[in-house]
């Protein structure tokens, strides 16, 4: 029988939205690559043809970049969290 919705079968894990720390890890060793070898690779850049320099560039983005929020996956805190805060933000922005 498979588990509720919402429910995990390790509930001793990784609590929801914390970070993976071996993907954290992953992440600045790429950024700290791309840094040394900035040079060369803008020289590779310019050498491929522009589809290919746009494909390179896009799946950079995808290990650099954070993934887009899904409301779905939220906890109902952390979305009373969300409510709260854009709550305050018209509140201040309308006086």
């Amino acid at each position: 029988m498979a588990p509720k919705k919402g429910t995990v079968n390790n509930p001793g894990g990784r609590p929801a939205g914390s970070p993976n720390k071996v993907s954290e890890e992953i992440r600045k060793a790429l950024l700290q690559l791309l840094k040394d070898n900035m040079k060369g690779l803008k020289d590779d850049l310019k050498a491929l043809e522009s589809k290919d320099r746009v494909n390179v560039l896009i799946s950079l983005a995808r290990h650099l970049t954070p993934p887009a929020l899904n409301p779905e996956k939220l906890t109902e805190d952390q979305l009373k969290q969300c409510y709260e805060y854009f709550k305050e933000q018209y509140e201040q922005n309308r006086i």
